[in-house]
């Protein structure tokens, strides 16, 4: 019996962005002892109000050290994207090692795609303009 053939494309993807984030969190846990600073947030310079990303390296930090709750302090959204990344390598992991022969993913129905264009179109927008609002409010200088 042969066996079975796992297709590659399943994992990369998602490996290769988890191992990228891996890799950022090992940086920001030894962030302090670097010897080169980035430049602050010119956004926040000029307009006042940071920028989408600002609270990014803290929360990083804060994340390396295991402070779940203060790294989504920092950003939610940074937060939210480590853990979507998280669950994709796992989801990918599942499918390249129970997928011997199946044909994975099904495809979307009609209504399930209609669902992810509203998402990506309204939903998303509004959750990354929600961060914006609270990094306005609740985010404090570096």
């Amino acid at each position: 019996m042969n066996a079975p053939r796992r297709n590659l494309a399943t994992i990369v993807p998602a490996g290769v962005t988890f191992l990228v984030i891996c890799g950022l969190i090992v940086v920001a846990r030894f962030y302090q002892y670097l010897p080169i600073k980035p430049a602050p947030c010119g956004f926040r310079q000029i307009v006042g109000i940071p920028c989408l990303g600002c609270g990014g390296t803290r929360c990083m930090m804060a994340l390396s050290h295991g402070n779940l709750v203060q790294s989504f302090l920092f950003n939610p959204a940074v937060f939210a994207g480590v853990l979507v990344v998280l669950v994709w390598f796992l989801i990918a992991l599942r499918r390249y090692f129970n997928s011997a022969g199946e044909n994975w993913p099904t495809p979307l129905t009609k209504r399930q795609r209609q669902l992810r264009k509203l998402f990506l179109t309204v939903g998303l927008p509004i959750l990354v303009l929600l961060n914006w609002i609270y990094l306005s409010i609740y985010l404090p200088d570096a």
